[in-house]
């Protein structure tokens, strides 16, 4: 993998799948939308007319993009959504065509992403249709297999109640080393005994 990719996510895990990050020649991201209405939790397909398939708003990564803000600029420019990434879902990964015939790795990172409020607009461009239904029509819908394991693990979530994410702040407050006596990185910095 080119070492540029090496930081766009160091690394993330879910309750079973760790990810060390991202392997693949070409690199992309998006998020599932969902929602809770009365009959229960809906999800948004979008129809891409250059495939004529039913999938997930997802793009590549334009370059100096991390794959969390290519799932939002995705998402905002296919249907109009400004959405923050929630929980992670997955990689999915397979091969595609590439120059000259030859095959390239590709993955796929997935987030889950609440809906509240938003109306979800096709561009009219990479998307002519979106569609709020359930997962069991979702599944039916989905037109290529890896975007059924998204969905999977967002029901997973779902039903065990950790699909609703909250910020979560951290703040440290401590004395260190003074600067000027310290010439290694910053992040090194050791603590000072009253800290």
């Amino acid at each position: 993998m080119p070492s540029s990719h090496a930081d766009r996510v160091a690394r993330w895990s879910t309750e079973d799948r760790v990810s060390e990050g991202p392997r693949a020649e070409v690199l992309a991201a998006g998020m599932l939308p969902w929602r809770r209405v009365p009959g229960g939790l809906e999800v948004m397909v979008i129809h891409r007319p250059r495939y004529d398939d039913w999938s997930w708003p997802k793009g590549k990564l334009d370059p100096g993009e991390t794959l969390p803000e290519c799932a939002v600029r995705e998402l905002r420019e296919e249907v109009g959504l400004e959405l923050r990434p929630g929980i992670p879902l997955c990689v999915t990964a397979y091969e595609v065509p590439g120059k000259r015939g030859a095959r390239q790795s590709k993955e796929v990172w997935y987030w889950a992403a609440e809906v509240d409020g938003q109306r979800a607009l096709p561009d009219g461009d990479e998307v002519d249709e979106v569609r709020w239904i359930g997962p069991d029509e979702a599944r039916r819908l989905l037109t290529n297999d890896s975007d059924r394991e998204p969905l999977d693990l967002l029901l997973r979530a779902a039903s065990r109640g950790r699909l609703r994410t909250v910020p979560l702040l951290v703040l440290r407050h401590a004395k260190a080393k003074p600067r000027s006596s310290w010439s290694r990185a910053e992040q090194e910095r050791p603590l000072a005994a009253t800290g």
